[in-house]
């Protein structure tokens, strides 16, 4: 990868409340549908990136007409399918997006997944949440709280409560890096660094004990 500005944006789509709360029990703790429609509209026909537990949310399936990154640790149990591939490192994921011919490439969770990319992002899509939601358990880190403090922010939309529509009242947030050009220019290393090594790795013989067998045999005499 050479030239400027080669990578594609990165965006962070996430949605807490008033305490920096983003789920319960491995759900989404409310129930907006006009936020899930403004997700939908940004991420369809682009790359997702989640982790395990995220993909475990929505069913262990992909999201449909997006190319989706699960980021883990463990593939015990993972089906790959063509719009779906599981990762093992940040680096990896940033790797594959790339090589999907999508506009834009989206984190969408969940909360250790978008503290890991939070030094990579360009920007977030925020939705916060007019409410203090009662028993939740997944939180954003304090970290990228801080980054929505210190990055420039404007209001892209917002929406009143109502009964059919949006149980809180909402608003949603673009905040950007004050610093994008140096983050896109430490993916496009990290890129560069992860595709060299997929080269090395197709260079070396598929069967290192059998080539080393034929050396041997080859000075036997």
């Amino acid at each position: 990868m050479s030239g400027k500005n080669t990578v594609r944006q990165l965006t962070s789509i996430v949605a807490i409340d008033l305490r920096g709360a983003i789920g319960c029990d491995n759900t989404l703790p409310w129930r907006l549908k006009n936020d899930m429609a403004f997700f939908r509209e940004k991420t369809i026909g682009n790359t997702v990136i989640m982790g395990r537990k995220t993909y475990n949310s929505i069913g262990s399936k992909p999201l449909p007409r997006r190319n989706n990154i699960v980021l883990s640790h463990n593939s015990v149990l993972f089906e790959a399918v063509p719009t779906c591939q599981l990762v093992l490192s940040v680096d990896e994921a940033l790797y594959r997006a790339e090589q999907n011919a999508d506009e834009e490439i989206f984190v969408i969770g969940g909360a250790q997944t978008y503290e890991q990319f939070d030094s990579l992002v360009d920007r977030y899509l925020v939705t916060i949440v007019d409410h203090e939601v009662p028993d939740t358990d997944a939180f954003l880190s304090s970290s990228v709280l801080e980054s929505f403090r210190e990055w420039r922010r404007v209001e892209v939309a917002s929406f009143q409560a109502s009964a059919d529509q949006d149980e809180f009242a909402f608003s949603i947030f673009e905040v950007s890096a004050p610093d994008g050009e140096a983050r896109r220019r430490a993916r496009e290393q990290i890129i560069e660094r992860y595709a060299a090594k997929v080269v090395a790795r197709k260079a070396q013989p598929k069967n290192p004990k059998a080539a080393l067998t034929i050396s041997q045999d080859a000075f036997a005499f």
